[in-house]
């Protein structure tokens, strides 16, 4: 039934055929194969919807024998960013330069800026943060996932970023333990952190600014912010998902900052994304 389902949707979004090899599952398009871990599938759907993105983000990690370029995801590896002179390990999808570019726009980092990166994935933003704040800075990666944790650290100790921490933890409302599924479909308990928090933890004076990409769980993260926003003022850029009713409520956060004096605009995303950034500031 998955296979029905994901090359009716590929056809309708170019004629994309997706088959099975093992544990793997290829997305093939005109002259082009992107491989992912059958256990990854549910990632196929976001991969075709999105596909010249994708496939434009990366160097291709070899041609095959028919000619095609491959880009090759089934399991952690190096890959090139293209527009920047970056090599960094991925896990499970490619970062986008663009998206990454614009919070830098968007951000306009100062020297000896302490920013939180919550939702640090594979961590392109860290690496292009570091180099702007310099340094004095200091950069704070979250990242929930284990491997994306693992591969964060590796790409922190090969990229020398001296500024940045990485931490293995869910933002979240409260401080306790949380059950997080993984996508082999296991489960493990990490800790939750709320902001506040984590700026005691470091024992860090000031915030300037907070990125964050946590997949929903940013609902649940304002539901505690304000002490957190009187104390410290920072910028915040956030991708805003679905909350539990499957609604992008902008006004939710709306309410918020307009409560504690900030402004906010609403910046649409590059690369077809149907989520949109929130950029709130003093």
């Amino acid at each position: 039934m998955y296979f029905w389902v994901i090359n009716i949707y590929g056809m309708l979004n170019g004629f994309l055929f997706v088959y099975q090899t093992k544990n793997k599952l290829i997305i093939a398009g005109k002259n082009k194969k992107f491989i992912i871990p059958f256990y990854n599938r549910i990632c196929a759907f976001e991969i075709i919807r999105k596909w010249h993105s994708y496939t434009n983000s990366i160097e291709p990690d070899f041609i095959d024998k028919k000619g095609d370029l491959v880009y090759n995801f089934s399991k952690t590896r190096k890959h090139r960013i293209k527009g920047a002179d970056i090599v960094m390990y991925n896990t499970y999808m490619p970062e986008f330069l663009e998206l990454n570019m614009l919070y830098l726009d968007t951000l306009k980092l100062s020297q000896g800026e302490i920013i939180f990166d919550l939702g640090a994935y594979c961590g392109l933003a860290a690496c292009l943060f570091s180099k702007t704040i310099g340094k004095n800075g200091r950069v704070v990666s979250v990242e929930p996932d284990i491997l994306n944790y693992y591969v964060l650290e590796k790409n922190i100790r090969d990229h020398e970023l001296v500024n940045v921490k990485a931490i293995n933890a869910v933002v979240w409302s409260r401080d306790t333990d949380i059950e997080v599924p993984h996508k082999d479909e296991k489960t493990y308990k990490l800790p939750a952190i709320t902001p506040l928090e984590l700026t005691r933890r470091l024992r860090l004076k000031r915030v300037d600014v907070v990125k964050m990409d946590i997949e929903g769980s940013e609902y649940h993260v304002f539901e505690t912010i304000d002490e957190f926003i009187e104390r410290y003022s920072p910028r915040f850029v956030i991708k805003v998902y679905h909350n539990k009713d499957g609604k992008i409520d902008l006004g939710y956060f709306y309410d918020i900052f307009s409560k504690h004096g900030y402004e906010m605009e609403i910046i649409k995303q590059p690369q077809k994304e149907k989520f949109p950034l929130i950029y709130a500031y003093k």
